[in-house]
């Protein structure tokens, strides 16, 4: 597997290993908040899930 994929298997993973722990966490967990958008937050994450959304 070239380098470009698996930075890509590892923002998929680090994004859903996030969203899975908000939805585990007990509420007013903000740290789970805060690790999903450090995961998230930078522009290529960002033109990602915009793109996921307009194919829906």
């Amino acid at each position: 597997m070239d380098s470009v994929a698996q930075l890509e298997s590892g923002w998929h993973d680090s994004a859903l290993e996030s969203i899975i722990n908000i939805v585990r966490a007990p509420d007013g967990d903000f740290e789970s908040i805060g690790n999903l958008a450090n995961t998230v937050a930078d522009l290529h994450s960002l033109q990602k899930i915009n793109a996921a959304w307009m194919q829906i």
